[in-house]
């Protein structure tokens, strides 16, 4: 819980100064604000989807750095109980999103739309531990909650190659790994 709480607190720290930059120096419109924004969240379902599908699940083992990252998910598989393996570290989540800010920057040339399209990716990035954490560690009482935890423990428990998002099956149900 400990990780978990840091995470949270730095990425909505980032979150709230990457607005706070943009708001003291807004030079886009509205429109352009709005698909920077929605682009963000998109990005994030797509980036989960395909980081937990292709790097956590490697379809062919020569994949570069498989081994610690297939090590570290299939602890979590092997004892999804386990609290202290279930946050991705801190370190690697700091170095992930600027590489994520970089990206968006050298894509779009715009430096305002990289600060646009950063604060939903880690909202986004947030709403996949807390979910993750939620369904693990809690025993939901709302519709939302059950069907999360349903969905989710479909992967855990009846076949790993079906539901990758955590936090949207956006992404499963085009790609029909439902």
């Amino acid at each position: 819980m400990q990780v978990l709480g840091k995470i949270t607190t730095i990425f909505l720290v980032y979150a709230l100064a990457y607005y706070f930059y943009l708001f003291q120096n807004f030079q886009m419109s509205i429109e352009i604000f709005l698909v920077c924004t929605v682009s963000g969240f998109l990005y994030w379902t797509f980036h989960e989807y395909i980081a937990h599908r292709f790097v956590l699940h490697p379809p062919i083992d020569y994949l570069r750095g498989h081994e610690i990252f297939k090590y570290i998910h299939w602890n979590h598989h092997e004892e999804p109980e386990n609290f202290g393996i279930i946050a991705v570290p801190l370190p690697i989540s700091l170095f992930l999103s600027s590489l994520v800010f970089l990206a968006f920057w050298g894509i779009t040339g715009h430096l305002d739309y990289a600060l646009a399209a950063m604060p939903p990716v880690l909202i986004g990035y947030l709403a996949y531990e807390w979910v993750h954490f939620w369904v693990h560690y809690t025993k939901p009482k709302n519709r939302l909650g059950k069907w999360y935890r349903k969905w989710h423990f479909i992967h855990h428990f009846q076949d790993e190659k079906r539901c990758y998002g955590v936090t949207s099956p956006l992404w499963d149900i085009i790609f029909r790994t439902t």
